[in-house]
């Protein structure tokens, strides 16, 4: 399916979710050409869905995890990358393993690349390589504080 492209985005959109359940945080695990890091679950906007449709199938494929969306939380414009944005979604279900989306197939063929969904302790998050840094900063600095359980 064609994803959203616009002149002022050509590198598309991308839709995430940041799902918190019992202080931990779903995220996928990533080493790629020698860098590791974490990202929250996401991927492309689709033209055929809302923004709040992708973020419930990228979590799913990525994940394996069911969720459902409750609203934008962060927004990153960047000339250089996609548009990224940032859906706060709850935990429905499910246990975290690579999906039947894209990433499974690309993993089968890989072995140079690394792709774990898991849920790590939300205490971690400031000692992690999390893309992207201002979104790492954002919930260390911003959301997390302010939404202590």
């Amino acid at each position: 399916m064609p994803r959203h492209i616009s002149p002022d985005f050509p590198h598309g959109i991308r839709v995430e979710g940041l799902v918190l359940h019992d202080d931990k945080i779903l995220l996928v695990h990533r080493i790629k050409k020698g860098k590791e890091y974490y990202v929250l679950p996401g991927g492309g906007w689709e033209d055929d869905e809302t923004p709040e449709e992708g973020v419930k199938r990228e979590v799913l494929e990525e994940t394996s995890v069911t969720v459902t969306v409750e609203e934008k939380i962060f927004e990153l414009n960047s000339p250089d990358r996609a548009k990224k944005l940032t859906y706060l979604c709850r935990y429905v279900s499910g246990i975290p393993s690579i999906g039947e989306g894209p990433e499974k197939e690309k993993m089968a063929r890989d072995s140079e690349n690394f792709y774990e969904p898991l849920w790590l302790d939300i205490e971690k998050i400031p000692s992690i390589t999390l893309y992207s840094e201002e979104f790492q900063n954002w919930l260390i600095t911003t959301y997390l504080p302010q939404h202590k359980s």
